[in-house]
């Protein structure tokens, strides 16, 4: 399958799963509030109408600080797509917020003023060589980004917990278009538990039909490692 293809394909399920979170919230919120019921959980996400396209003099200047943009990431900022989705269930928080094109070039211009104020080696070079595409949501209030490190594909980029030096040094994916696959057939769960993750996949996979088996999932590989947990 061609990459723009495969990310079609993938853009359609995001599109699919995010509107099916939101009707299935919305009728269990219309249920409890006819029957005195409480609903356990809450979503946010991106409004239908989404992020306009990348403009062509932002993909150019992110050319020219950063490098040549992806072939898949480029067609990904291309489309108009909602990038936010959000699910809270008490403390557990799981979900990923995507940058538009423009966004990203500010992050990355915050990232070239966080480089001078780190001395840490690999933060230095991250901060250099990583593109800012999104943040994942967790439990705590630390901000952890996704990154497109040049270097070897797709990273987290964590402000303070989890700790960096934690974090597996392989990347999750070599590319954009791989990483969307498999973290959408996670539901984009970010998590420290197996009893987490099960609570959260009860819920969700009905909406979600995954198109990878979650023991094939390289995201939820890589959050096995990060959190040294047994996740499926």
């Amino acid at each position: 399958m061609s990459t723009k293809a495969k990310l079609a394909r993938s853009f359609a399920a995001h599109e699919r799963f995010l509107a099916a979170v939101a009707r299935a919230h919305k009728e269990e919120v219309r249920q409890s509030n006819a029957g005195g019921a409480h609903v356990n959980y809450a979503v946010n996400v991106s409004p239908s109408a989404g992020t306009a396209p990348a403009s062509s003099k932002v993909l150019a200047e992110i050319a020219k600080r950063w490098g040549p943009v992806p072939p898949d990431l480029a067609l990904f900022w291309s489309k108009r797509w909602r990038g936010l989705y959000e699910y809270r269930n008490g403390d557990f928080v799981h979900g990923i917020g995507f940058f538009p094109a423009n966004k990203a070039l500010q992050w990355h211009k915050i990232f070239a003023k966080w480089r001078t104020h780190t001395k840490v080696p690999e933060r230095v070079r991250l901060l250099e060589a990583g593109l800012p595409l999104g943040f994942v949501s967790t439990s705590g209030r630390a901000r952890v980004f996704l990154i497109f490190d040049r270097d070897s594909g797709v990273r987290l980029y964590p402000e303070t917990a989890p700790k960096l030096s934690a974090l597996p040094t392989a990347p999750i994916t070599t590319t954009f278009g791989d990483f969307f696959e498999h973290a959408l057939a996670a539901g984009y769960f970010f998590g420290k538990s197996r009893t987490e993750f099960r609570r959260y996949w009860d819920t969700i996979e009905p909406l979600l039909a995954p198109a990878i088996a979650p023991r094939k999932n390289a995201w939820l590989r890589f959050v096995e490692r990060a959190y040294r947990v047994k996740l499926v």
